[in-house]
């Protein structure tokens, strides 16, 4: 049975069986998810992003035990400051319902704080973040916080709204008591624990790598969004042939063709490991050629590349 092809549709969750071309970079991804406590993950816009994440990365957290909590900003709560923490606990709240997962207080918590202490704390995410855990049945997860297209708080949001955001980030990230709890927690002789327990992706387009760099540097202090970053770049031809034969029936011998059409221009094709394969136009000839009759398909591809042709001479 042939596969679909999305075209400009990013692949989910649920068409992960159908995600391919991009195991390497999936599991690079992964590799500094479980090495760091913040990752940046920023491509060109088309390359995939959301799609890697979601089709490619989030089947990988769950089956090795991390409680994934994928945020994407909505135009209503970037227009509220007080949203940000409310949008936080409501997609926690939407994706432990989905996955049977509960969120509850750990039991090394409990046994420093009492529960008239954690009924005064619980409302303050930085303590919260420290002290609640996800669990499935008797299994701990490990929180990551994924915030997709995260350009739009750069680019949809006020000034003030960005501002309120990365301060907000800036008090959950530090390794050291907030000023709103140390009058209380000094005050009972609590030894609290403050290191993270969750962890965080930030995903977004390469162009506005400069608005984080000033938002975490000239005007907040988060290192960490600074220490591990990660390019996506296009495809491989490797992993270009890899989609493709997904219809290998139907459109693997144009394989060839195909990859030439879609790569940059000038680039040798045949260094199958040479990222430069454009997954945007990639899929959208995928998509064409496979919705129309084979004597259709040859002159499309010869058009393709002969407009590459044109792009080289000039």
């Amino acid at each position: 049975m042939e596969q679909k092809y999305l075209g400009i549709t990013p692949y989910d969750e649920d068409s992960s069986f159908e995600f391919t071309g991009r195991s390497e970079e999936t599991w690079a991804l992964y590799d500094r998810i479980i090495r760091n406590e913040y990752t940046v993950y920023y491509a060109a816009s088309g390359e995939g992003k959301s799609s890697l994440i979601r089709a490619g990365l989030l089947p990988i957290l769950r089956r090795r035990d991390f409680f994934p909590v994928y945020i994407v900003f909505e135009d209503n709560e970037l227009e509220d400051l007080s949203a940000i923490e409310n949008v936080i606990n409501s997609r926690i709240k939407v994706e432990s319902k989905k996955h049977d997962v509960t969120y509850v207080q750990s039991i090394w918590s409990q046994k420093r704080f009492d529960q008239e202490v954690s009924a005064q704390l619980k409302s303050n995410m930085w303590w919260r973040l420290r002290n609640y855990c996800f669990k499935r049945g008797n299994t701990e997860l490990k929180p990551l916080f994924i915030f997709d297209q995260f350009e739009e708080v750069f680019t949809k949001a006020t000034y003030d709204w960005t501002n309120h955001f990365f301060t907000w980030l800036e008090k959950i990230s530090t390794d050291y008591i907030p000023d709103s709890l140390r009058e209380n927690v000094n005050s009972r002789g609590i030894d609290m624990p403050t290191q993270k327990n969750f962890k965080a992706l930030f995903s977004f387009r390469t162009e506005y790598l400069g608005d984080l760099d000033y938002w975490c540097v000239q005007k907040h202090f988060i290192p960490a969004l600074q220490e591990n970053r990660m390019c996506l770049k296009p495809l491989t031809p490797k992993g270009a042939k890899e989609i493709i034969n997904l219809n290998e029936s139907s459109l693997g011998k144009y394989a060839d063709k195909i990859v030439q059409g879609c790569a940059e221009p000038k680039t040798n094709v045949n260094n199958v490991e040479q990222p430069c394969v454009y997954a945007l136009i990639l899929s959208v000839v995928c998509q064409t050629l496979s919705e129309i009759p084979d004597k259709e398909r040859i002159p499309l591809l010869d058009n393709l590349n002969n407009q590459q042709d044109d792009t080289i001479d000039d």
